[in-house]
């Protein structure tokens, strides 16, 4: 190609093809000349040498990965990450240890993306013994649908596709009963707001709404809390259970929460049970706990935003 424009500036030159990239570069003259065309000839060949190395990176054919297979290989690492969190929220550094890779930007990057397109939660939840936002974030799988194709669908991908996948019911999936446990807390959790009118709370005096945990230490015992409602003046300790029979422990479980918490004298604490089963009558007639809610009841209310 004679007198093509190139970068913008015209320029008598050939252009010639990386044997790899198929990328065209501009070839140096072969003709000869004064000192000035051969230095400029050298400088040239510098240039076009560091981007055919340039172009072979791009290409797949240097050090990096073509961008075809960046895109497949971000896809599969953000796959591993759902799964690390699909039995369960974690931090950053349990899912980097889950992951067996290091805590770095890039994981943080992941984790970004996949809270702005919805699958997964950060949860911040309020100190109870110190009244400040926890010190570690956690990463919570936000999406249902996700959590039933990872443990139900992917794994068995080839066999539905072939017509080969037989089950009876869903609860004949193996760990099906703990999957849906984990999907029914999580569908509260994520509709919080619906919950709100039967514990008499105003949306806008809710100053944080998110599961809480605590890993134990010398000093501390673990705790964790399915969901915890704060407002500047009362705590609301919310304990999830979908069970076919639930029992009046229960209500001694969510009390031994709320005393392990530790919560300041001036919070009030109340109890609240949200519940899918039969629940045992004494827990509601004995006033066992401040709020007995049906989870059925949860669909019907208003959400307050």
């Amino acid at each position: 190609m004679k007198n093509s424009d190139y970068s913008g500036t015209k320029c008598v030159t050939d252009l010639i093809s990386c044997p790899k990239s198929g990328i065209l570069f501009p070839a140096l003259s072969r003709k000869g000349g004064d000192g000035r065309h051969v230095r400029r000839q050298k400088r040239d060949t510098w240039k076009t040498r560091r981007a055919l190395a340039e172009a072979d990176t791009l290409s797949g054919h240097g050090a990096g990965p073509p961008p075809h297979r960046q895109i497949s290989r971000k896809a599969q690492e953000r796959e591993a990450i759902l799964k690390a969190v699909s039995h369960g929220s974690k931090s950053i550094a349990e899912i980097a240890e889950t992951l067996g890779i290091d805590r770095n930007g890039h994981l943080g990057g992941h984790l970004d993306e996949l809270a702005l397109a919805g699958f997964v939660a950060r949860d911040i939840a309020i100190n109870p013994r110190t009244g400040q936002p926890a010190r570690t974030v956690r990463y919570r799988l936000k999406d249902n649908y996700s959590r039933f194709w990872l443990h139900y669908v992917e794994p068995f991908a080839r066999e539905i596709e072939d017509g080969l996948f037989k089950y009876d019911s869903l609860d004949s999936l193996k760990g099906w009963d703990s999957i849906k446990g984990l999907q029914f807390e999580n569908l509260v959790v994520s509709n919080y707001r619906y919950l709100l009118p039967a514990l008499g709370i105003a949306g806008a005096s809710l100053v944080s709404a998110a599961p809480y945990r605590r890993n134990a230490t010398v000093a501390v015992p673990g705790l964790q809390i399915d969901l915890l409602l704060q407002t500047k003046t009362t705590a609301y300790v919310v304990e999830i259970k979908r069970r076919r029979e639930i029992g009046s422990e229960v209500a001694g479980e969510i009390k031994s929460k709320m005393a392990a918490a530790g919560f300041k004298s001036r919070i009030a604490v109340r109890s609240v049970l949200v519940y899918e089963g039969r629940l045992a009558p004494s827990v509601i007639s004995g006033h066992l706990v401040d709020f007995a809610i049906p989870a059925a009841s949860l669909f019907d209310a208003p959400a307050i935003v």
